[in-house]
Formats: C-alpha cells, sequence, structure tokens
C-alpha cells in the first residue's frame, strides 16, 4: 500500500479520498465531508495519539505493525470526534534485533518508491533505535498543454525516528520523530462527451481543446494540486505501578497546507479555488489498565490544545459567467478568450476582483476523564460499559 488512500480499497464500509486538496474519511457512510470548518467524524489516529488535520490522511504505509479499523462511535475511550469510527495504525516498534529491510520498485510514468527500515540495538536490553524512511514519485499521465507539464504528478518524502529506552523492567520509554513532505501537481483531467458549444468556448483559450481520451492532452489555466508538510514528536512512557500498566503520551505535532483546484477543469477562467491552512496541537493522556481477568477495567485523563486556521479564495470570472447567463449557455465570443488571459493564464490579475475569502479558525482546550469496565460472563459473552467527561 502506498498511502491510505490504498487501505478503503481492502477495508469493506471504508471510504479514504486524500488528494492533498479534499481529504476526507467515512465509515459506513458516515463522515464529515471535505468541510475545512469541520473536524472528521472518522478519529485518525497514529501511534495512539489523535490527529486533527486530516493531512495525516497522506502518511505513507510502511513500516506498519498494524492498522485496526473500529466501526461505530469510540467516544468512551477514543475521544474526540469518533462518532462514526476511529482508524489506528501503530507504526513498527523499536526491538533488541538488528533488522534491515530495504524494497525498492520502478515502473512506467517514472514511477518508483523507494523504502529502507532500520533496526539498531545499541545497547543491549536498554537502548535501541527504529529509523525508517520513503520515497516516492510518480509522473502524470496526461500532459497539460497550457502548464506545459504532466499532470497528475506525485512525489512525497517521509522519515520516522524511533529511540527506545528501557529505564528497568517495569519502566520503558519510546520518543519518535516523524514528519511527510509531499507535493501533487495536476489532477490529470480529460474532457469527454462534452457539448460541441462547450468546446467552442472552450479553443477561445486553447484552440487544441478537444474531447478525446485518446491522445492524453488537456489544458488547464491552472494547476490544480497541492503541497503538505508536518512534523511530529511524541513522548511515550510505559511503566507498571500498584499491580497496574500504566501510559503516559506525550505529543506536539504540526501541519501546514497549500494548494488550489481549477474547478472548470478547462483552459478558461472561469472558477479557481484556492486554500491552504495550519495546524498546530499538543495533547497529553495518562492511561491505567488492569490485568486480564473476570473483571477488566480501563481508565485515564486526557487534555488536548489545538490551534488550526484554514483558508479558502474563491475566484470566479463574472464576463465568462455572463455569457452563460446572457446567451444560455457557453458559447464562443470571439477574441474573449485572449482579453480575459491577458495577464498570463491563473493570473492574479485576471481574477483579483471577484474573490471570496473564507477563513476557519479553531482554537481552545480541552480536558477529559474516561473509563471503561469490562465483565467477562463467559469464554464469548462479556458486558462492557464506560462514561467520558469533557469540558
Amino acid at each position: 500500500m502506498e498511502n491510505m488512500n490504498d487501505l478503503s480499497k481492502i477495508t469493506p464500509n471504508l471510504k479514504i479520498t486524500a488528494d492533498g486538496i479534499y481529504n476526507t474519511i467515512s465509515i459506513r457512510g458516515l463522515g464529515s465531508g471535505a468541510n475545512n470548518g469541520f473536524e472528521q467524524s472518522v478519529g485518525t489516529f497514529i501511534d495512539n495519539v489523535y490527529f486533527n488535520s486530516t493531512a495525516r490522511l497522506l502518511s505513507s504505509m510502511y513500516d506498519i505493525d498494524r492498522i485496526e479499523v473500529l466501526r461505530g462511535p469510540q467516544g468512551t475511550l477514543f475521544g474526540r470526534n469518533t462518532i462514526a469510527g476511529a482508524v489506528a495504525v501503530h507504526t513498527g516498534k523499536v526491538s533488541d534485533v538488528f533488522e534491515m529491510i530495504a524494497d525498492s520498485t520502478m515502473g512506467d510514468l517514472n514511477w518508483s518508491k523507494h523504502t529502507l527500515v532500520t533496526n539498531i540495538p545499541l545497547i543491549d536490553g536498554k537502548l535501541g533505535a527504529r529509523i525508517a524512511g520513503q520515497y516516492f514519485k510518480r509522473d502524470g499521465h496526461v500532459y497539460d498543454r497550457l502548464q506545459d507539464i504532466e499532470s497528475g504528478t506525485n512525489r512525497s518524502e517521509s522519515a520516522r525516528v524511533k529511540l527506545r529506552y528501557d529505564m528497568s523492567d517495569d519502566v520503558s520509554m519510546t520518543l519518535t520523530y516523524q514528519f511527510l513532505d509531499t507535493s501533487l501537481r495536476g489532477q490529470g483531467d480529460q474532457y469527454h462527451h462534452v457539448p460541441q458549444e462547450w468546446i467552442a468556448f472552450m479553443q477561445d483559450y486553447d484552440p487544441n481543446i478537444e474531447g478525446n481520451l485518446d491522445d492524453y492532452e488537456h489544458s488547464t489555466d491552472y494547476l490544480s494540486g497541492g503541497d503538505i508538510e508536518f512534523a511530529d514528536l511524541i513522548a511515550h512512557v510505559d511503566f507498571r505501578l500498584w499491580e497496574h500498566d500504566f501510559s503516559a503520551i506525550l505529543a506536539d505535532t504540526s501541519a501546514d497546507r497549500t494548494g488550489g483546484l481549477d474547478a472548470d477543469f478547462g483552459p478558461s477562467s472561469a472558477i479557481v479555488g484556492e486554500g491552504g491552512g495550519t495546524s498546530d496541537q499538543t495533547s497529553l493522556e495518562l492511561r491505567m489498565m488492569s490485568d486480564p481477568g473476570t473483571l477488566e477495567y480501563i481508565t485515564g485523563i486526557y487534555y488536548f490544545k489545538l490551534d488550526r486556521t484554514d483558508l479558502t479564495d474563491t475566484y470566479v470570472n463574472h464576463l465568462i459567467f455572463a455569457q452563460a447567463v446572457l446567451t444560455g449557455s457557453f458559447v464562443s465570443v470571439p477574441g474573449i478568450g485572449q482579453v480575459l488571459t491577458a495577464a498570463g493564464p491563473g493570473s492574479s490579475d485576471a481574477k483579483d476582483s471577484d474573490r471570496k475569502r473564507n477563513t476557519f479558525r479553531q482554537y481552545g482546550d480541552s480536558y477529559a476523564a474516561y473509563g471503561q469496565l469490562t465483565w467477562n460472563l463467559a469464554e464469548r459473552w462479556s458486558l462492557i460499559g464506560g462514561a467520558r467527561y469533557s469540558v
């Protein structure tokens, strides 16, 4: 699997769309869509840390220990925004054995993916490190004449470093740093079965425009796509005390996103959407778990701080839409393409006066306490009850 998009292909009832522009996740058809003003109804967790930003949906799927897809409300243990379910990704653990895994794959369209995972015991039984990284690149499959680029070109660079220190038989600490830098240039769109009057209109902007899928060529005045970067620092401490297992997880993460969409998917400057955003979050969780038995329980406290901003600009060229109003359809007006694109394809001069800006801001602190009790009545029967209180 290249990323979490591929996870939805093999998991029933799970749908993930992560293309760098609109990133969404849903389970059993329930989700929050692509509105950046809402957090997702399906929580994304990596190594027991909740991530607010949908940028994590672009995480490269390498050095994975296991993935859990939990359907239905998971509010008691997972808390924030898990009304539809949760996806929990657990990455490779530091072990006491030297290990090196290398994988390299190449194919058409300059498709290449290179992965390296190394586990290094530094001090026997005490200190160890695990380093993993992946580079991925694939050229697009549709040539964009105006942008002079292979539309759909994708690149991703990511790495993860873990350091584990076993202080004693009862205390272990793991530090994790990970980052991702990914970009998408174009979406590989092509016109097909387009009404002739639309073709005539678009030819004012690109005389070669057509509705043929066989030539793998198209043109857009704005290069759809985007860039996403994120970096995470996580400290995870496990210890045994009072005949219980405790876990303390401290995480500080940041994400930055920029991108846009040619919403008419063609050479005219009819409508363009641009956006970007930042997300900085800090979380702290302390969890206590009982030993397995007839009665099992887990309880904990949780703190979450978030500062998130999402910006969306929509540019509409009313001169183009005025033609549709006056004529009832898009028709060719001689010379209109040269007038509207005099400043160059996708230039700010052609669209600044018709901009609509939406800004979403979310910030604050939240606190929670939770507990869950499991009564194992028989080998195949259990009674589970739990509660969570958040402010």
